[in-house]
């Protein structure tokens, strides 16, 4: 096991990868909601990539505003040569370069509440005069 001690933390190492160790054991890893990575280190939870890009790439970790971008799309794979960091503008530039900002309209969007026969419906009501608020 090969790793940088984390300052903040010296009981814990992070390695190139991103295996996380304490005391030179190995510590849980779970997925987020997004299929990254995260792990708790002194009652804190971390993002896996921020801890790599922490040890290895000089991220301030305090930095709210700076991203963890992985080069090839894939939130498992944390090693050094895969991210860098990045902000808002340039995470936004690489997700639409990428073609992922597509967002579906309408009933065609997974959140959908409602489908266009339902706003039909609601608009010819409107006009007639029918409210929906009691």
């Amino acid at each position: 096991m090969s790793g940088k001690v984390l300052k903040f933390a010296p009981e814990y190492t992070v390695t190139r990868s991103g295996k996380v160790f304490k005391n030179g054991e190995p510590i849980a890893i779970n997925k987020t909601q997004f299929w990254g990575q995260k792990c708790e280190i002194n009652g804190k939870t971390y993002l896996v990539h921020r801890l790599v890009a922490y040890a290895y790439l000089g991220l301030d970790l305090s930095n709210d505003k700076a991203f963890i971008e992985h080069k090839d799309d894939n939130q498992q794979n944390n090693n050094t040569s895969n991210l860098r960091i990045g902000d808002n503008t340039s995470n936004t530039q690489d997700r639409t370069g990428k073609g992922r900002s597509f967002q579906p309209k309408g009933e065609k969007n997974p959140q959908s509440k409602i489908s266009a026969s339902d706003v039909s419906s609601i608009k010819t009501a409107s006009k007639s005069g029918v409210s929906g608020a009691k």
